[in-house]
């Protein structure tokens, strides 16, 4: 374990200062470094681009760091794949609802690994790296279940036994998601400053290429007769080991900056108290926790489609058709993804998101009408190819726009996540956000299966279903998805937005290692200003002043009083070197 640094507290705010001010536009103090431009600003002066050149310039110096990212990602998104495929084989031996969202429960693992992410943000072998001590066994280990699995799957589901197929990707699930806060992490290092929101595109593009590789592909294989499931997953589990091996020998680690050496275990964990109690980081649970809850039926429309007679293989060509828009969205929103307000992006798609549950309830609703589907005990009528055709085009337009919504939240997310990250507990504050998104994603999704079983309703004479549960469950949720938007969303949103930089930093945690001692001069708190703007025009705020001009800052300075003066001139001078500006102090 590594030791921690003294007196760290205030080199680590101006780190994450200067991290989460990238992407916003410059201040108006001379003498500012020369910094390449971040797609998606919206104001620049005229001679930004020749002072600062090209944003292609700033990416060419990361590619290699982006391709790392992208296989690692990549590998970490096939247990995912694999795990979508069991659903479909589980649901033609005719599981139920409730069994599935058992299974489902199999992903529980992103959303508590914040529970272990500390040992893995602060526990490592020096001499393998801080990121690799845990990435390589894991992978290792990956590769060893998915073999196994491979060898004992049949059994279990001939006899539709969900429980040790759920334990194998609960396992698997563990390992991935222990790799995934050591990639998360290591993201945060391996890109340069400028281009750490592209942190969340390389996760999104990484895990919809691996998700799409063991599930369409997988699919669309075995459709062709070229691989049974046995031979897929120990191929998976070979192209793991193979992967693992190159990533210890070739990927090296750089040597960790004193200002990023990790804290002790205890006072991650203590950091991690502290962040649940900034209104910042509470503003953002609650929006977390209940943003997926409208979205948890309407996007199990694909197993409601299999029940009314789509073959499996259809839904697996659907998804393979797909992929392409999956894995291009996210570097074609990258431009407003890395921009100063990636939830903007998150907020605009929001109701359209919810809507489309309307559209999801259509597409059932029809598809029993006019044989419009193929399967085992469909026989032909005249004209079913063309009505079939239709309808199988508006399935894979709702997919397409589905995929293009999925990806503007998710994405917008990853981004923020990624700029307001603190760099010396990099893995565990990104951890952090992301396992409060996972147990909403993953509440949202266990709320609407476990409904389609008990939400229908039934004629009180006879018993039959009159409503089926499907369309009574997405009607709910489209109700609650846009009050819930109208009334708190859309403000709570914008209030996260709000927020400066230091809001997100984790103010006064050092306090509570004993071990650690403050041996710099602390940030000084400045009085209101008359002359300071509104953080949300997206704009650089300093983050001692939060002020946007230097007039503004003089006129802080002398509200401070000249008994302080001097010390509120070294702690402002100090943020501002952290921004990239040359200043002296005098």
């Amino acid at each position: 374990m590594a030791d921690s640094d003294k007196g760290r507290p205030v080199r680590r705010a101006a780190a994450a200062s200067k991290k989460m001010n990238n992407n916003v536009d410059d201040l108006e103090y001379p003498h500012k470094a020369s910094q390449p431009p971040v797609s998606g600003e919206s104001t620049m002066s005229s001679s930004s681009e020749e002072e600062n050149g090209p944003q292609s310039e700033g990416l060419k110096k990361d590619f290699g760091s982006i391709v790392w990212l992208l296989v690692l990602y990549t590998l970490q998104g096939i247990p995912m794949g694999m795990s979508g495929v069991f659903p479909l084989l589980l649901k033609e031996q005719g599981a139920t609802y409730s069994e599935l969202a058992l299974f489902s429960m199999c992903s529980w693992p992103f959303s508590l690994k914040i529970f272990w992410a500390p040992i893995v943000d602060t526990v490592y072998v020096r001499a393998w790296g801080r990121r690799k001590t845990w990435l390589v066994p894991c992978q290792l280990l990956i590769a060893g279940v998915l073999y196994y699995l491979s060898r004992h799957y049949a059994a279990w589901l001939h006899d539709n036994d969900v429980t040790p197929l759920f334990m194998c990707f609960l396992i698997l699930y563990f390992l991935a998601a222990t790799q995934d806060i050591a990639v998360d992490g290591w993201a945060i290092t391996m890109l340069s400053k400028q281009n750490v929101g592209y942190a969340g595109t390389t996760n999104s593009v990484g895990q919809t290429a691996g998700y799409f590789l063991s599930f369409s592909g997988f699919l669309a294989l075995e459709k062709l007769g070229i691989v049974n499931l046995e031979t897929f997953m120990a191929w998976m589990a070979l192209i793991f080991l193979l992967c693992t091996i190159l990533v210890a020998i070739f990927k090296k680690e750089d040597d960790i900056p004193p200002e990023d050496e990790p804290e002790s275990l205890s006072y991650v964990y203590a950091t991690i108290w502290h962040m649940c109690q900034m209104p910042c980081i509470q503003d953002v649970v609650s929006l977390l926790m209940v943003m997926t809850l409208p979205f948890g039926a309407a996007d199990s429309a694909g197993l409601k489609l299999q029940e009314r007679g789509v073959p499996k293989d259809v839904i697996a060509l659907f998804a393979t058709l797909s992929t392409p828009a999956y894995i291009l969205l996210p570097w074609i929103l990258s431009k407003y993804a890395t921009s100063a307000r990636p939830l903007a992006m998150m907020r605009a798609v929001y109701l359209p998101k919810v809507m489309l549950g309307a559209v999801s309830m259509l597409l059932v609703f029809i598809c029993p009408t006019g044989a419009l589907t193929r399967s085992k005990t469909h026989h032909a009528q005249p004209g079913d190819d063309e009505v079939s055709m239709l309808y199988y085009c508006l399935c894979f337009g709702l997919l397409i726009v589905h995929a293009a919504l999925s990806q503007c939240i998710f994405l917008g997310k990853m981004s923020f996540f990624s700029q307001v990250s603190d760099t010396s507990i990099g893995g565990t504050y990104m951890t952090f956000l992301n396992t409060v998104s996972n147990i909403g994603g993953n509440l949202g999704q266990q709320l609407g299966l476990r409904a389609l079983d008990y939400l229908a309703i039934r004629s009180p004479t006879s018993g039959e279903v009159v409503v089926d549960s499907f369309y009574v469950t997405c009607t709910l949720g489209i109700i609650f998805g846009v009050v819930w938007f109208k009334y708190y969303g859309r403000s709570l949103i914008k209030r996260i937005e709000g927020y400066s930089a230091t809001d997100w930093l984790v103010h006064g945690s050092s306090s509570s290692n004993p071990d650690q001692k403050m041996t710099e001069t602390p940030v000084v708190e400045s009085k209101p200003c008359s002359s300071k703007v509104s953080p949300t025009t997206g704009k650089r705020i300093c983050c001692v002043c939060k002020v946007e001009t230097k007039a503004a800052r003089d006129e802080c300075i002398v509200m401070n009083g000249e008994d302080k003066c001097r010390q509120f001139i070294l702690a402002h001078n100090q943020c501002l070197r952290a921004e990239g500006f040359e200043v002296e102090d005098k």
